[in-house]
């Protein structure tokens, strides 16, 4: 906690995705929320450069999720991977995540609902800065 209340003295937003970061890291040693591979993936590369990880969840439509409802993010399983498709406007320090968990429902019935691993690099993706 020390190390973040420092972080959190000079840029709060950078404190805040640290937090958020090493919450997914501790999250996955709990319960193991994300496939083995890709989470073997995140460790090697952050041996070697910051991995920051945080959630996108808030929608034009749906506004937070706290609220309830499914989100307008559609997942769909072609070819072996999962295609997301949607539109998110929040997310804090965006432009320096690697890992995005993007809240999304998988076009099946029923929906399942959940967050897909998408890396700020994949082909498709674009931030605005706001």
């Amino acid at each position: 906690m020390a190390i973040l209340r420092a972080l959190g003295r000079g840029d709060p937003s950078v404190a805040l995705v640290t937090a958020m970061t090493l919450f997914t890291h501790a999250m996955q040693a709990h319960g193991q929320t994300w496939p083995q591979r890709i989470y073997e993936d995140v460790l090697e590369e952050s041996a070697t450069r910051p991995v920051l990880i945080n959630a996108l969840r808030v929608e034009p439509e749906l506004g937070t999720p706290a609220r309830g409802g499914l989100p307008a993010t559609v997942a769909r399983w072609d070819s072996g991977t999962w295609w997301l498709s949607g539109r998110k406007i929040f997310s804090t320090e965006a432009v320096g995540l690697r890992w995005m968990a993007v809240w999304a429902r998988t076009d099946e019935d029923p929906a399942r609902v959940g967050s897909f691993l998408v890396r700020t690099d994949s082909p498709g993706i674009s931030i605005e800065r706001t």
